[in-house]
This record gives C-alpha cells, structure tokens and sequence, in this order.
C-alpha cells in the first residue's frame, strides 16, 4: 500500500512554545487523519521520512507516532510500517447504570427509527458543534422500546463526515454499551453528558406514552474527535423512573 503524501512541514513547529515538539508533531499527524488525508488503512509515511520533512531527530518523530498508536489512532506492523487504524463504531455507544440491565434483557429490546433526513442547524445548536447556522447536518430520531413500551426517545444530530456511512456511525450512537469506553480502533477523544430534569409535553410525551406534565430527564450529550472539533451532539429522554445515577464520595480503599 502507497503512503499517503503529507501536507505537514516544518513551518508547523514552532520549538519555542511551551508545548512539547513531539507533541505538536502528534498533533498535526492527528490533523492529517481527522482531514482524511490520511485514510484508515493507509501506511504513514517512515519515521525517517518525517524528521527530513519535518527538520526533527527521528527519536521526536518515534515519540509522537508512539503517543498516538497508544491512543488507538494508529497500529504498527512489523516489517510493514505504520497505518492508520479503521474505525470501528460498533465500540462507541451509551451508558450509564441503566446500560448493563437494557443488555441483559436485549431479547426484549427494539429500535424505531422515526426520522433520519439532512437538516439545517438553529443557530443554538450551531453553537453546540461549532458550525455557522444553516450548516447542513444529519437528523436522526429514534425510539427504543423494551418489551413493547416506549423506554427512551433520542434526538441526534451528526455533522457529515464523508468517510464514515451514516449508519454505522450515529446508529449505534445510544444505548447498548460504553458512551466514554472508546474502543482501541475509535477516534473520537472525548465528550460531554449533562443531565437535566424537565417535564414531557408535546409529541415527545405521546411518543414516550407519558402525560404532557409527567417529569423526565434530558441527558444532552456532545462528543469530540482528536482535533476537539464537535462530531455531534443530542439528547435523550427518559421518563423518571428510567434512569438511577450512582456515585461514590470519599476516601475508598
């Protein structure tokens, strides 16, 4: 396999700041797969192919490739090179305690998908994924149902990515495993749950089987690529008696 070409040089250095060179060199081989410059599958370029390119010891180069195989966002073949690592969104799901009880009783589980269509993002939500208003994104709404009662209602919204098929990537987006476990083959960095209490109305209320008035929580979620740039973001809800939260406070041996 041909290594793809990098648009990186050593213009994009700058040894004088405060932040490691290795780790700005991560960085910008970071930038080359979030572009897609650098596909998943696609070899490298070498290690010394970098330091030329790049006017740093190899050592540096080693460093940064190192950090982000650690990372999961690239895999060394031995006496092949290094390749960027495919996605595998199957690993990239939500959770919290109510998790584990849904996958034991998966038998039981159904998914509705209600709409999925191209729509143009309000300027507070625009916000959230930091993309002008008006900016074309992927609409998803769904309905999970446990044995044959509506259990929660997803909204989610998911910037388009041409390399990654709709399906596959927001799809898997909810209820059936880790939300922040992200698999040694996924490349999102990070997110952000908040939790919040409201009351059903409208048709989200008939979709949940609920009386517009009965209290629900709102879990908004939005999470991150290596880059920190929003994927996507949404919401979940759950009718009150859905949902614990569990925490630990103090000292634990």
């Amino acid at each position: 396999m041909i290594a793809a070409k990098p648009r990186i040089s050593s213009q994009d250095i700058d040894k004088s700041a405060g932040r490691p060179v290795y780790q700005q060199v991560a960085a910008l081989l970071k930038s080359e797969i979030a572009s897609e410059n650098w596909p998943p599958g696609h070899k490298i370029p070498s290690e010394p192919d970098l330091a030329r390119r790049l006017k740093l010891s190899v050592l540096t180069v080693r460093q940064a490739i190192g950090q982000l195989v650690e990372e999961g966002l690239l895999t060394r073949a031995r006496g092949r090179g290094t390749f960027v690592v495919g996605l595998d969104w199957n690993q990239l799901t939500f959770s919290l305690n109510m998790a584990t009880s849904l996958l034991q009783r998966n038998d039981q589980l159904k998914m509705k998908f209600l709409t999925m269509r191209m729509v143009r993002v309000e300027r507070e939500l625009a916000g959230a994924m930091e993309i002008e208003p008006g900016s074309k994104v992927i609409s998803l709404r769904r309905l999970l149902l446990l044995s044959g009662q509506p259990y929660l209602l997803q909204h989610s919204l998911l910037r388009p990515v041409p390399s990654l098929p709709v399906v596959e990537s927001d799809l898997v987006l909810a209820v059936t495993a880790d939300f922040f476990t992200t698999g040694q083959n996924l490349r999102l960095k990070k997110a952000q749950v908040a939790l919040k209490a409201e009351t059903a109305a409208g048709e989200d209320a008939a979709l949940l089987a609920l009386e517009p008035g009965q209290p629900v929580f709102r879990l908004e979620y939005r999470y991150f690529d290596f880059t920190d740039r929003p994927l996507g973001c949404g919401w979940l809800l759950l009718p009150s008696g859905h949902l614990t939260f569990e925490s630990n406070l103090g000292l634990w041996g």
